[in-house]
């Protein structure tokens, strides 16, 4: 799981922290343990931001969901670079150059 936190005064974060499983509480305990290291909480947070997944954005049972039963305040923006990334994936596989750009791009961001 990837966290990026931004602060107020435009300073940042990001963390990579290694989760066993994603369920939504899984996400939520590994979220709330980076942000207790950085001396934060959920209740400061004002935005998150996730790809849509129901494990991320579920009414019920979604990490979303978790974050606002303790902090109403964290409203939830779906992740347009997620979709950005599937209409590029589409125009890329169309365009034999493009895809074959991308596709080397993959194979190096994969060798290192």
């Amino acid at each position: 799981m990837v966290v990026v936190v931004r602060f107020v005064d435009d300073r940042g974060f990001i963390g990579i922290v290694h989760v066993p499983n994603t369920s939504a509480t899984r996400l939520k305990d590994s979220l709330e343990t980076l942000l207790s290291r950085l001396g934060l909480c959920i209740s400061k947070i004002r935005v998150q931001g996730y790809d849509g997944a129901s494990n991320m954005r579920g009414h019920v049972g979604g990490l979303k969901t978790y974050i606002q039963k303790e902090n109403p305040q964290a409203y939830y923006v779906h992740c347009f670079a997620h979709q950005l990334q599937l209409a590029l994936v589409s125009i890329a596989r169309n365009h034999e150059n493009v895809d074959w750009f991308f596709g080397e791009i993959n194979h190096l961001v994969t060798f290192i």
